[in-house]
């Protein structure tokens, strides 16, 4: 993620520079060669580092003590001692190309890779485009993976929009790591005028809707908007945070002790002009705090039992509820969305032995465990956890997966489990719901009947292949002069919809939009009044880094609006179903007939058709007739 960036302003710099088509960015005896982008807001930070890495020269040490990346020891805040502390990077296309396999072996385990970025000066969504590259080498020299995405969001609006990208960017692909809503301001930023409560919603906003789709996410920001602009009190309670601070400490000379947060930090950015073998020039470096569940004793603490969770009848919504115990202070409920994942806490109470888990994904698996406890001489002192219960939000739409093998198993859980039934290359198998492997795969919670009875269980998507049907009921939600919004019906277990436009209706079909699943309506913009438009639509189910897309949509003929004018036909001209010479006629309007003009569109050699309306000795005829007939009056 480059430097921290104060709120400064870079404009001096970048008048200075911007006459160059390609720069060597030389900082920290470091050269990168890339062409410079001030839109990137990374390569702004790179340019304009703000915060230097006020480390004492004093404490960098060839003792066996000194970070093998930069040569200093880092002191770690006391409520992280007992943590498991692992190196990491993260990465852009300022870094270029990578050798993950040197990365590795230099005790790299875990890298955090941007996939996108919106633009400083009009916020458009951009793909990284070393992403794909680098998250595929980087799982393949067995580095652990996360993403992250720069913000340059103004409104919670903008906040989904950039959520949603990141969604449709990310595909089915699995992480280890979280995903990490980038948030930085400084002057010259298109966000450098939002307020903290604001960034503290657009940060809540981008996280709920990452959460939702099944992936842990993480806030990262600098230590001073993390300690006098957001309100991390209420951030940390929900998500991970991951602090930027290029000391070697995370707190200040004038903290009174080493820790005066009320929040914990799972991750630290502690240098951005680190030394990785396979990484040219510099990097930034983290650390990760990999903690432990607590004290254990299940002498002191009794275990949680009845544990029951519950689909509402919202798809977003599970209800865990469990029988209460005597003498404790509260419960703790963690979450996984996988059976033998890693958890996440999400909820304590105090009082309750209830709770609704909103804000889930529609059709997918999620898997609960309770425990409570107590507290002993100011430390929290917890119980066993309870029996792992699992349940599925409902769905709005079925679907169902193709068996791609003859000895697909149907497996009691996801993951090298118990097989219940063998089912034959070609089976039909119902889907339920989807979930995940302790590896993130993606499995599917199937029915099928075999010999008469019905068996529930869990097929790999690797065995499996989603049947993608076809789109049905496209039509216009809202017209404007310039403007048309589709929509559709919603499919189950796809990963997105594909709009394709044309000007004529047998013309060339040019892709046009593309948005994720859950979304069915899409606006067209900078349309041309008059003017007639053919879409149609296809879904697709993106598994295992493949597509498998469904056919098209019937056609849709739908055209902007503004008021109709009269015009006259210049001599006789045939009116036909559709714009072109070879479309079923419907009648001859005679030359000098006044004819009411809707819209204009084209045929397949692109000539000008017009749809008009005319009455013919008592009877009203619509359809399509060549413009080189007709003349406005």
């Amino acid at each position: 993620m480059g430097v921290t960036l104060e709120r400064r302003k870079y404009a001096g710099l970048k008048a200075a520079l911007l006459g160059a088509a390609l720069f060597i960015l030389a900082f920290a005896g470091t050269v990168h060669a890339q062409e410079a982008d001030w839109d990137d807001p990374d390569y702004v930070k790179m340019m304009n580092r703000a915060e230097e890495e006020t480390v004492d020269s004093n404490q960098a040490s060839s003792s066996s003590d000194a970070n093998p990346y930069t040569g200093y020891t880092y002191t770690h805040a006391s409520s992280l001692a007992s943590a498991d502390i692992v190196y990491g990077v993260d990465v852009s296309k300022w870094q270029a190309d990578i050798d993950w396999d040197a990365v590795k072996a230099d005790g790299i385990d875990f890298a955090i890779i941007r996939i996108g970025y919106s633009t400083i000066s009009s916020g458009t969504l951009s793909e990284d485009p070393y992403f794909e590259q680098n998250l595929k080498e980087a799982k393949e020299a067995g580095v652990a993976v996360g993403i992250y995405y720069f913000s340059q969001a103004t409104t919670l609006a903008e906040a989904k929009a950039e959520a949603n990208y990141t969604l449709e960017l990310l595909g089915d692909e699995t992480l280890t790591c979280p995903v990490v809503f980038d948030w930085e301001t400084a002057s010259g930023y298109r966000n450098e005028n939002v307020s903290g409560s604001k960034a503290t919603s657009i940060c809540q906003t981008f996280c709920d809707i990452v959460e939702a789709a099944g992936y842990t996410s993480m806030i990262y920001a600098n230590y001073s908007d993390l300690t006098t602009w957001l309100d991390t009190d209420t951030l940390a309670a929900s998500y991970k945070i991951w602090i930027a601070r290029y000391n070697t400490t995370t707190w200040t000379a004038k903290d009174t002790s080493d820790w005066d947060y009320s929040w914990i930090y799972s991750y630290w950015q502690y240098s951005s002009s680190g030394s990785v073998d396979g990484i040219s020039g510099d990097v930034d470096c983290n650390f990760y705090y990999d903690t432990t569940y607590g004290i254990t004793n299940s002498a002191l603490v009794d275990t949680v039992t009845g544990v029951k969770v519950k689909a509402n009848s919202s798809t977003s919504e599970l209800t865990i509820s469990f029988s209460a115990l005597s003498d404790v202070e509260g419960y703790e409920i963690w979450r996984s969305s996988a059976y033998d994942g890693t958890y996440k806490k999400i909820k304590t109470l105090t009082g309750s032995t209830s709770y609704t888990n909103t804000g889930r994904t529609e059709g997918r698996e999620y898997y609960y465990k309770v425990r409570a406890y107590i507290t002993v001489d100011g430390v929290k002192v917890y119980g066993n956890f309870s029996d792992i219960t699992y349940a599925y939000t409902a769905k709005l739409n079925s679907y169902k997966v193709v068996t791609t093998k003859a000895d697909a198993h149907v497996r009691l859980h996801a993951g090298s489990y118990k097989t219940l039934v063998t089912v034959a290359k070609g089976t039909a198998l119902s889907v339920q719901a989807i979930t995940s492997d302790a590896d993130g795969v993606r499995w599917y919670r199937v029915k099928t009947t075999v010999d008469g009875e019905t068996v529930s269980g869990y097929i790999n998507s690797k065995y499996a292949t989603v049947k993608v049907k076809q789109v049905t009921s496209v039509k216009a939600a809202k017209v404007t002069a310039k403007t048309i919004t589709l929509s559709w019906k919603a499919q189950g277990g796809v990963t997105g919809y594909l709009i394709y436009r044309s000007d004529s209706r047998n013309g060339t079909y040019k892709k046009v939009g593309k948005v994720a699943a859950g979304t069915t309506t899409w606006k067209n913009s900078g349309l041309k009044t008059y003017t007639r438009y053919y879409y149609k639509i296809r879904a697709y189910s993106r598994v295992n880094g493949k597509n498998t897309y469904g056919s098209y949509s019937s056609i849709a003929t739908l055209g902007t609006t503004k008021t109709s004018y009269k015009a006259k036909t210049t001599s006789s001209v045939t009116l036909r179903q559709y714009a072109g010479t070879s479309y079923k006629r419907l009648t001859t309007i005679p030359g000098s007939k006044t004819v009411q003009v809707y819209y204009r569109t084209k045929d397949k050699s692109g000539k000008t058709w017009y749809y008009v309306k005319t009455t013919i000795n008592g009877k009203v005829y619509k359809g399509y007739v060549s413009g080189s007939y007709i003349k406005k009056t």
